[in-house]
């Protein structure tokens, strides 16, 4: 579901449960992952990706939010809490933290994005957005406040600012993207 790899002083996180969706068992492997990283010796640095080409993350395990009881996903009562307690572990991260955005993050994805201290994102693929309200969902305050913490209203508010996923044409990720104070640089991926 995650992985973990150590080369030399870099960690690199993969995450790799399919469309890596956000759900109670997610974040608790993500965060034992983190874990492991914390208790290692000398210096580090993190940098997380996804195995899936196409999502780097689907942000929230929806069918499992709404399922009946818990199902596959975990304590369905203690995401939330879990969930944030997770994002504010990773931006308080002592080690320099890069996100290699190789594919669509949404939501979740989009906010484990920010957490970073560095985004890259590949230059022919991948939109970064946060779709709740575009699905019926609301915004936690949580999350609103880590927005306001990592980019301006305007960025946020801003249609060209970031690529929006929704009905009709949405703009290439290179031409919006590239105005946004969110990526650090967009780089040809392998």
């Amino acid at each position: 579901m995650i992985n973990l790899e150590r080369q030399g002083d870099v960690y690199v996180l993969t995450m790799d449960a399919g469309e890596n969706r956000w759900n109670t068992n997610f974040a608790r492997a993500f965060d034992a992952r983190l874990d492991e990283v914390l208790a290692s010796d000398g210096g580090a640095a993190l940098v997380t990706t996804s195995a899936n080409p196409k999502f780097f993350s689907n942000g929230l395990d929806i069918d499992w939010r709404r399922g009946e009881g818990d199902g596959d996903g975990g304590d369905k009562l203690v995401f939330g809490e879990e969930f944030m307690a997770l994002m504010g572990k990773l931006i308080t991260f002592p080690v320099p933290t890069i996100c290699a955005v190789n594919g669509h993050g949404f939501g979740a994805g989009f906010m484990l994005a920010l957490c970073h201290d560095v985004r890259l994102m590949r230059a022919d693929r991948g939109f970064l957005c946060a779709n709740e309200i575009q699905i019926g969902l609301s915004i936690p305050d949580a999350e609103l406040a880590l927005f306001r913490h990592k980019m301006s209203a305007s960025a946020f508010l801003t249609p060209y600012s970031w690529p929006i996923a929704g009905p009709g044409p949405t703009p290439s990720p290179p031409v919006s993207f590239m105005r946004s104070p969110l990526k650090r640089s967009f780089c040809p991926w392998r």
